[in-house]
């Protein structure tokens, strides 16, 4: 069920609220719970109240792995701007995905792109972005060749993988790592 709290003006449901929960529905349950009677039934709610914020499941697709993709990449892209330093901009962008947990619906999105057509065009953009953002980093640091390649795709995957393999250690152990695969992936 949906709190009021996570209602809009008017008492409804706004937008992403259901695609926040689709995609904890999506990382929880598996892409096959990904269903509009299923997301209704979760939440509570009628399919009127689904297609008030969504014409067809094609654009609840494209709505879902677009959110996605700007909540759980541009905005952090955004964030870093700001800071000029490419090691600081390195290392707060470690600190900000691993506090934030960023990647926690990577995998699962990842997964259903394999036979949804719309999510893999956007995961492939996802990446796009992502390895684009993180090869600029590691070039200001003097990166070239197979040492920078190696880095970026070093650091994507940790990133993807690590809301999964390291659900048990605490933020004080997380930190201590994040400064240790810093230090790792920015040694000449």
């Amino acid at each position: 069920m949906v709190s009021d709290s996570m209602k809009s003006a008017g008492n409804r449901l706004n937008k992403e609220v259901w695609l926040q929960k689709s995609l904890d529905i999506l990382a929880g349950e598996g892409d096959t719970k990904l269903t509009i009677d299923h997301v209704v039934k979760s939440m509570g709610v009628t399919k009127g109240s689904f297609y008030w914020h969504f014409k067809n499941r094609a654009d609840f697709v494209t709505s879902l792995v677009d959110y996605w993709k700007n909540r759980f990449t541009a905005l952090v892209a955004n964030a870093l701007e700001p800071i000029n330093d490419p090691s600081q901009r390195l290392l707060t962008l470690m600190a900000l995905l691993t506090d934030g947990n960023h990647s926690r619906y990577d995998v699962a999105i990842i997964n259903w792109a394999q036979h949804e057509p719309t999510a893999k065009r956007t995961v492939q953009e996802v990446f796009d972005i992502r390895t684009g953002f993180l090869r600029s980093i590691f070039m200001e640091l003097g990166f070239q060749g197979d040492d920078l390649e190696m880095r970026v795709q070093t650091m994507v995957f940790f990133q993807v993988m690590e809301s999964s393999l390291y659900t048990r250690l605490s933020k004080e152990q997380r930190h201590r790592y994040v400064k240790c695969r810093h230090a790792m992936l920015t040694q000449q």
